[in-house]
């Protein structure tokens, strides 16, 4: 089956218009996955870390979320043991008009956190609860661990 006009386009943007610190490759044999890697924002305890990422358009596309989760292991309250990451725009909050662009582009900023702390957790979805505290009263720690 043919992939949707727009998911075309929006892959094509996406190889057009790079962003730093980032690869995104289609997968060689379904079109609706892609393969991301990204290099830890600056000036972050993410800083030097290469973070891999996969991205899955589901079926009903854009009614419905990507779903994307990291394969590397990562420190975050946001992201659980999984990978799932905690984001209004891949939950319920998610707007068919929001351009695959700009989703990956807010997984990327949402990781240039520079203390991860109560204020960067995502309310009402505490995925990862038991991270935030110490890193607040510890920021070394976080370092360390991310």
């Amino acid at each position: 089956m043919p992939l949707p006009r727009r998911i075309l386009k929006e892959t094509e943007r996406l190889a057009k218009e790079a962003m730093d610190g980032v690869d995104i490759q289609v997968d060689a044999k379904n079109k609706r996955y892609f393969h991301i890697i990204m290099a830890g924002p600056k000036d972050s305890p993410y800083e030097g870390g290469i973070f891999k990422l996969e991205l899955f358009l589901p079926g009903d596309y854009p009614m419905s979320a990507p779903k994307v989760r990291f394969l590397t292991p990562m420190y975050h309250p946001n992201i659980d043991r999984l990978g799932r990451i905690c984001l209004d725009i891949l939950k319920g909050v998610f707007l068919f008009l929001l351009l695959l662009f700009f989703v990956v582009r807010f997984c990327l900023f949402w990781g240039h956190i520079s203390c991860v702390c109560a204020r960067a957790r995502a309310p009402g979805c505490p995925l990862s609860l038991y991270l935030c505290d110490p890193p607040c009263h510890h920021p070394i720690s976080l370092r360390d661990r991310a």
